[in-house]
């Protein structure tokens, strides 16, 4: 999930993605670790140890602040 230089990996972009992405029955929240795992085609523990991971490697104390991240990278848009 982290590079050499200890960024983020390309990756791991896809979970911060995932995280963040809303789904027509969550249209206000991010991806649930199940609906990661779907998509990504990882188990459900695969995806919460992702998830854990960035958390960490981000410093984030919350799933809000991947959001933030990835809106920061321009990996998505929010909206409003």
């Amino acid at each position: 999930m982290t590079n050499a230089s200890g960024g983020v990996t390309v990756s791991a972009y896809g979970v911060i993605v995932q995280v963040a992405a809303a789904s027509a029955s969550r249209p206000h929240r991010g991806r649930s670790n199940t609906g990661i795992a779907e998509d990504l085609f990882i188990t459900m523990a695969t995806a919460k140890s992702h998830v854990s991971r960035l958390l960490s490697k981000l410093g984030a104390r919350a799933r809000v602040q991947l959001v933030i991240t990835a809106h920061e990278m321009r990996l998505v848009t929010l909206p409003g």
